[in-house]
């Protein structure tokens, strides 16, 4: 849903699309597990290729190298979270493990609202509603807790996580032998899950069993030994059978393992106590409330671990194999089919995913949730009429489906409907007032529809809802730029920055307003950080090009748009871009050459045509420039107020063939299309004044190009040309010799300045005059005609 400014110095700029991923060695070390250190560079390997990969592959690895932070800094793992959101605002991956890393911060309410998202978005997810079960039971809220936890093993029965979570979850309301139920049954799935026989310790110890707690505590310790935890636990139960010398040899190994752990310390005071030892417990109670003065480590609960890898990738294959037998015991079991669809789905198999749920709904023709997952895959393959179908039937089946109002809309937006979008965004946020991705999106299809107005209130209410929203921050940027308020848009793009230092697309287009604000050494400096960000990116290069051309500095321009043709050879706007910047150097028939390929590549292009016009005008070939201009104004088609360039140059090469009723008909248009361009007031104005024609007229036309462009020398110039015609030589000269101050190697400026001389009877300063104009080397023909003033002087 980004979009990117649409408009810059000579192009409409359009996106391109990144090649495909191929297997390499960063995806697979972004991809293993085990080695942090090695995840965190494979993943960072891979996020330097920028837009050669797809925002999609950018936010999962994202969320896979977030898991590798996640193990050493929760807060940066967070950050890789948001990025991936802003990439990718449908990854379910990277709501979840937001959530769980939220989680494990303790910020319980901020982690459901991201595992509710997840869930909104793949309401089959039972990762998410485990990990929303997690944080319910951490607030303490077990009967909910237990309701997620039920629906997780509901999706997937062998979710050993689950049940061991909803174990501690019954302990929680004092139901321990429910909970060691469910732990038995985490251990039975998985004999070497640690975490279950620990949280089983617990429901024992609950129980006052303190001889099986024992032993299970020990059968953790053996599975993970550094589990500071299970000694703190194991040394109670010893402490609770009064064996206060095995509790302290515990509680020792808790703070080797852990030496901030208030707790641990507090515990063996009391069992020094206990003995009698009053000095070691004193010791003990002093460090104790010093760690917990200093809030520097709290005691961990078994909660905070942050699930197997192998769970939070989903096994898909060990799943997919089980629900193989399963269903080849059962080939009617709905629920096994669909659950399958859903594991393939996560894999991208996206045709076995369809079989399945196919399967599922021939079975079960009401399974909502199988039409909803088919209409996602189907979406996910650019198939939108089938995804639209599946999701009217989820509507038909549950009209409060928000989700499915909400991806139906995406899919009328996808083929362009955006009038049936809007409509489906209104319904979902009617049924979900809160959801400000459904704001984010209808915002994002009235933008497309040019509604501006409409587009800036939604972006504001999902900020609103969801201040960190960085796309939304974005792209109200954009609306605002495109309504031309382009100090907003920046401090739009500004905040958007803040949140994501890294987000390349808003420093384009940041630098596209300050290019639009013709502040081009500010655009520059944008599509610099946009370019170090995403060096893969045409777009980034052509728009530093247009900058560097603005300035004036045509040979950085043209290595930028060497660099653009280089990463996009087929991209027809970056060779009449260099086109324009050789055509400004001089080098017309590279120019020409140019926009002969960009004609190629997109024979439809107005400015290409323009563009190569200018090159011939340069080699006053005004034939073919004439022609070329003809095309580019039939290509532009409905005359508008960018258009008026055209008409003005092929007026002013229509004059140079010595067609002045073509000329004058094409100056006038282009005075109707924009009444406030300097050039081509100019241009009517000195013909008319130096055909003698409409010399008052004409005069006015060129005094209005000066006021409106004070300090050009060539309007001076023109304008006393104008007085000159109209014999009031005094003001000419005025006019003229400012003109000249200020464009020193104008030719034509030191010719009229000589004839205005003459004419006042200042003849020593008229020959200097002609001669330094002689001097700068004007066209042969002007060249004769000030040789022969220098001669003879002027006819009275």
């Amino acid at each position: 849903m980004f979009r990117r400014c649409l408009f810059l110095a000579l192009a409409s700029l359009t996106m391109f699309a990144p090649p495909a991923r191929a297997a390499d060695k960063a995806w697979e070390d972004c991809g293993q597990i085990g080695d942090e250190d090695r995840k965190i560079a494979g993943c960072t390997d891979v996020l330097a290729r920028g837009a050669a990969e797809s925002e999609a592959n950018r936010a999962n690895a994202l969320v896979n190298r977030g898991y590798a932070y996640s193990r050493r800094d929760y807060d940066r793992a967070i950050k890789d979270y948001d990025e991936a959101v802003s990439l990718d605002p449908k990854a379910v991956r990277a709501y979840n493990a937001r959530g769980r890393a939220y989680h494990m911060k303790g910020d319980y309410d901020r982690a459901i609202k991201d595992l509710d998202e997840a869930i909104r978005l793949n309401p089959q997810y039972a990762l998410g509603y485990e990990g929303r079960g997690k944080a319910y039971h951490s607030k303490g809220d077990h009967d909910r807790a237990i309701r997620d936890f039920d629906v997780a093993l509901r999706l997937n029965p062998k979710f050993a996580d689950a049940y061991t979570n909803r174990g501690l979850a019954y302990a929680g309301k004092g139901e321990h032998d429910r909970a060691i139920r469910d732990h038995d049954e985490a251990v039975s799935l998985d004999p070497n899950f640690a975490d279950a026989y620990f949280n089983r310790g617990l429901a024992y110890t609950g129980k006052r069993d303190h001889d099986r707690a024992i032993k299970d505590y020990s059968e953790a310790l053996r599975l993970d030994p550094k589990n500071a935890s299970a000694y703190l636990h194991r040394g109670g139960a010893w402490f609770f059978k009064d064996d206060y010398d095995r509790a302290i040899k515990d509680y020792d190994e808790a703070i080797r393992l852990d030496p901030k752990y208030s707790l641990a310390y507090e515990i063996r005071g009391r069992a020094y106590e206990n003995k009698g030892d009053t000095a070691r417990a004193g010791k003990d109670y002093d460090q104790a409330a010093l760690l917990r003065r200093s809030a520097v480590q709290a005691a961990p609960t078994p909660l905070d671990d942050p699930g197997k890898a192998s769970a939070e990738s989903g096994d898909r294959d060990r799943v997919i194999k089980e629900l193989d037998e399963a269903i080849r015991r059962d080939p009617k079991d709905a629920v096994a089919h669909y659950i399958r669809g859903s594991a393939y789905a996560s894999k991208g198999d996206n045709d076995r995913a369809i079989k399945d749920f196919d399967q599922a709904i021939r079975i079960d023709p009401k399974s909502v949730d199988a039409y909803f997952d088919r209409g996602n895959v189907h979406k996910g393959k650019g198939d939108n009429d089938r995804a639209i179908r599946d999701y009217s039937e989820v509507i038909r089946l549950d009209p409060k489906y928000a989700a499915a109002w909400y991806n139906r809309g995406v899919a009328y937006s996808h083929k362009g409907d955006r009038d049936r979008a809007i409509k489906e965004f209104d319904e979902a946020i009617r049924l979900d007032p809160k959801d400000a991705m459904a704001f984010y999106s209808r915002g994002s299809a009235y933008s497309n529809k040019g509604d501006n107005d409409r587009a800036i209130t939604d972006f504001d209410e999902a900020i609103r809802l969801d201040p960190k929203y960085v796309a939304a921050w974005y792209n109200r940027g954009n609306a605002r730029r495109d309504k031309g308020d382009g100090d907003r848009a920046i401090e739009d793009y500004n905040e958007a920055i803040r949140l994501d230092p890294k987000y390349a697309v808003a420093y384009f287009n940041r630098g596209a307003v300050y290019f639009i604000k013709s502040d081009y050494d500010r655009a520059i400096r944008e599509f610099d950080e946009a370019i170090r960000l995403d060096p893969k990116d045409a777009q980034g290069y052509h728009n530093r090009g247009s900058a560097y051309s603005s300035k004036g500095n045509y040979d950085r321009a043209i290595t930028d748009f060497n660099e653009a043709i280089r990463l996009d050879p087929k991209d027809a706007k970056a060779y009449y871009s260099r086109g324009s910047a050789y055509s400004s150097k001089g080098d017309n028939d590279r120019a020409i050459k140019d926009c002969n390929e960009a004609i190629r590549l997109n024979p439809k292009n107005a400015w290409a045509y323009g563009i190569r016009g200018d090159a011939y005008r340069g080699k006053r070939d005004f034939e073919r420039a004439v022609k070329d201009y003809a095309r580019a104004i039939e290509l532009a088609g409905k005359p508008e107020k960018a258009h008026w360039t055209y008409w003005h140059l092929r007026g002013f090469s229509y004059e140079q063939l010595g067609k002045w009723p073509q000329a004058e008909a094409d100056y006038l248009k282009a005075i109707e299309l924009d009444p406030d361009q300097p050039s081509v007031l100019n241009s009517l104005g000195f013909s008319w004044v130096d055909r003698n024609l409409k010399l008052k007229e004409g005069l006015a036309l060129i005094e209005k190009a000066v006021r409106l462009k004070p300090d050009d020398g060539n309007l001076l110039d023109s304008l006393g040309w104008a007085h000159y015609r109209l014999g009031d030589y005094q003001e000419a000269i005025k006019h003229m010799e400012r003109a000249a101050a200020l464009d020193p190697n104008s030719s034509e400026t030191r010719d009229h300045l000589g004839d205005a001389y003459w004419r006042t009877g200042r003849e020593g300063e008229a020959r200097k005059s002609w001669q330094q104009a002689l001097s700068l080397k004007p066209d042969p023909a002007d060249a004769k005609k000030i040789e022969g003033k220098i001669a003879r002087g002027l006819e009275k």
